[in-house]
């Protein structure tokens, strides 16, 4: 993959996202994901309290995968102070989304990571 290129995924119920992003150490990504809450209520019946959603929890245990993965390709994850993933969550249905900035990656990460993300 080009480092200029963006890596995604989307369907109606997730996206997972992968853009070449300017860090402060240098040319890195900005990696953006997000569940439609909407779409998995259905799936989950309301057997759950309103903050333990299972799709949101899931989300979150993607993220913490994908940051496991890029410390073991040599590169670093950043919690992203501010929402630059904004413009990439839709505009419908109650959407929960996760962003962070990943320095020195390697070319072939950002597929690893949608490949990893989507699985």
């Amino acid at each position: 993959m080009n480092s200029s290129e963006a890596c995604e995924y989307r369907n109606d119920f997730l996206f997972f996202v992968l853009r070449p992003h300017r860090t402060a150490s240098g040319p890195g990504f900005l990696y953006c994901s997000g569940v439609n809450i909407d779409r998995f209520l259905p799936i989950t019946r309301g057997r759950h309290r309103p903050m333990s959603n299972p799709a949101i929890r899931g989300l979150q245990l993607v993220n913490l995968g994908v940051r496991a993965l890029s410390l073991e390709k040599g590169a670093k994850p950043i919690a992203a102070a501010s929402n630059d993933c904004a413009g990439e969550t839709p505009g419908n249905d109650s959407w929960s989304a996760e962003h962070l900035i990943i320095e020195h990656a390697p070319p072939s990460l950002p597929r690893e990571i949608v490949g990893y993300a989507v699985v």
